[in-house]
């Protein structure tokens, strides 16, 4: 998994597995030095859409952004919507990728692909 699609990954439990997130995070902060390098902060990002026609930009999706450092490794997190302790969490799993961070980035990313492919299913029965 690469550190992009972890961090997607991430980014997904938060979604799709909140809980198992804080408390994965909980786990790699036991007895760990960790330094705030960046409080959560708020911000939007651009959704960009391809079409026919080509990309375009759909509309601004709110997240919120942090980072840490732990035991000297530094990480950051990114999360849909306005979670502080989510987007602090990713910044730690992020800072300590094991594999029961590969393991919890899968499993979001997984759930939400069968998400997406239930609702198309819904929308194609609907098609005349």
């Amino acid at each position: 998994m690469t550190p992009e699609e972890r961090s997607a990954g991430l980014a997904a439990a938060a979604r799709t597995q909140r809980e198992e997130l804080l408390a994965l995070a909980g786990r790699a902060l036991a007895g760990a030095e960790v330094e705030l390098l960046a409080p959560p902060e708020p911000g939007t990002i651009m959704l960009e859409l391809e079409g026919r026609a080509g990309t375009f930009c759909f509309t601004e999706v709110a997240i919120t952004t942090a980072r840490v450092r732990l035991d000297g490794a530094e990480g950051w997190g990114c999360v849909m919507g306005f979670d502080g302790e989510a987007a602090v969490a990713s910044a730690v799993l992020d800072a300590r990728p094991g594999d029961a961070v590969v393991r919890l980035a899968r499993a979001a990313l997984q759930a939400e692909a069968e998400a997406r492919e239930a609702r198309a299913r819904g929308v194609a029965r609907t098609r005349v």
